[in-house]
């Protein structure tokens, strides 16, 4: 995602790229995290329709950090509906991060 958001035009290859990546995770990610993938891919779709990212840094990083407290309580094995409630704490911080990365905090 950091490579692409750094590109100064988006290619149709990028995208597809970001599609057969749902294949390999379907190989050792959970549900959650696949339907979570699902939803940041159709962010990331719609945003780069005009080819590019630009405007779309804050849907970009929340989806993004939903993603990744996803793929985090899938790695520790923990339960996705306790990794993502108000008092988990690396949540708050990698949500708060994100949102000071695109200036919204």
């Amino acid at each position: 995602m950091e490579e692409l958001s750094l590109k100064e035009r988006l290619e149709p290859q990028d995208l597809m790229r970001m599609r057969f990546l749902t294949h390999k995770l379907a190989i050792v990610a959970s549900e959650e995290v696949l339907e979570e993938y699902r939803r940041f891919l159709d962010i990331v779709t719609r945003s780069a329709a005009d080819g590019s990212f630009r405007g779309d840094d804050a849907e970009l990083s929340e989806a993004l950090c939903a993603l990744t407290i996803r793929i985090r309580a899938d790695l520790l094995g923990e339960s996705p509906r306790n990794s993502l409630a108000p008092d988990d704490t690396t949540a708050r911080t990698i949500v708060e991060n994100a949102r000071k990365a695109v200036g919204l905090g």
